[in-house]
């Protein structure tokens, strides 16, 4: 009996039930609301795509039936959330032939900031990779874009009237000692492509400019920015926190950031620029003989006051242009005004 109970024991091992739809959505973020039917759908083709004044212009409704799906939405924001939405579920359909519930989806955004940061300036990336990042971002509904776009290894905004931020600081020796050189910078055209592609897809783009340190690379062309002018400073090759701040008591400081801030007005519709502000040890501003006059001239008891006045003096210049500063929390609420946004990023 020992061979029929073996080949028994196979058949048995071997038989699998018919395949049966998944009893779920796979779609991320979760939608607020989700009701499943009975029936199933094997096709995913959008039958009605309408305007829906009862929902909230952020949110939709997207309803899956054995013929197609019906998407309404409230506005532009929702509709695109929708549309987003039914990409995953095709996706989740393409793996399960089978098919997928039918059922209503009713959502809307649970945060209204749901931000990634990109970091081109420490290593350059081409656009249409960036463009592939905010694919990704709009397939999972983010909607803000932070670009990265200055630091000690690198600049990569075009500044009409600096020449040397291309020829010199988009470029450095090597990356972390692997010898190998390094370079980019974008022009106007394409950042402003670049915020084209990302509206479309409901993502707004906010610059970052790291102000007043992270500033290597512009000292490496524009040393004359700097407290104590050195002509023999190249680009940051590695990591780590430098000394080099701007020095806010020179005319020719705030005449190119206003040449910056135009410019990014001329690319970002966003009316925020994020200024950074993070690690900026003032050792020099400390010993700068314009800095010392300025504090003592101004009452102020240290350094701390006078990055509370820079960052001041940098709102006063941005609100010309319609922007306002945000900046990375430093753990020093004193260099701080009431009413601006700050990132935390610091584990203590």
């Amino acid at each position: 009996m020992a061979r029929p109970l073996s080949i028994l024991g196979g058949i048995l091992l071997s038989f699998s039930p018919p395949a049966e739809a998944t009893a779920q959505y796979s779609i991320i973020p979760e939608p607020s609301r989700t009701e499943l039917k009975q029936k199933t759908a094997k096709t995913l083709q959008l039958l009605s795509d309408q305007e829906a004044p009862s929902l909230e212009t952020d949110a939709y409704r997207l309803t899956v039936t054995p013929q197609g799906a019906h998407l309404a939405s409230g506005g532009r924001e929702g509709r695109i959330y929708g549309l987003a939405t039914l990409r995953q579920l095709r996706d989740q359909l393409a793996g399960q032939p089978e098919g997928i519930p039918c059922g209503i989806i009713t959502d809307k955004p649970r945060y209204p900031w749901r931000g990634l940061m990109v970091d081109p300036a420490r290593h350059f990336i081409p656009t249409a990779d960036l463009k592939k990042f905010v694919d990704m971002m709009a397939y999972y509904k983010f909607n803000k874009l932070q670009i990265h776009l200055t630091d000690d290894q690198g600049w990569r905004l075009p500044v009409p009237g600096y020449p040397k931020l291309k020829s010199i600081s988009s470029k450095r020796k090597e990356s972390m000692r692997n010898g190998i050189p390094h370079e980019g910078m974008y022009t106007k055209q394409e950042l402003k492509e670049l915020v084209a592609y990302c509206a479309a897809r409901g993502i707004e783009a906010i610059p970052e400019i790291d102000v007043p340190g992270h500033n290597q690379a512009l000292a490496a062309a524009y040393p004359e920015f700097f407290c104590f002018p050195n002509p023999d400073t190249k680009v940051k090759t590695d990591e780590g926190v430098t000394l080099h701040l701007i020095c806010p008591h020179k005319p020719e400081v705030w005449k190119f950031y206003a040449a910056v801030f135009k410019e990014l007005k001329d690319i970002f519709p966003s009316g925020i620029v994020h200024l950074g502000g993070d690690e900026a040890p003032t050792e020099l501003w400390e010993k700068c003989p314009l800095c010392r006059k300025a504090r003592t001239k101004a009452g102020m008891k240290d350094e701390q006051e006078q990055m509370r006045a820079f960052f001041a003096k940098t709102t006063v210049l941005l609100a010309k242009n319609g922007q306002t500063p945000q900046f990375w929390y430093e753990g020093n609420a004193g260099i701080y005004h009431p009413g601006e946004t700050v990132y935390a990023w610091r584990q203590d």
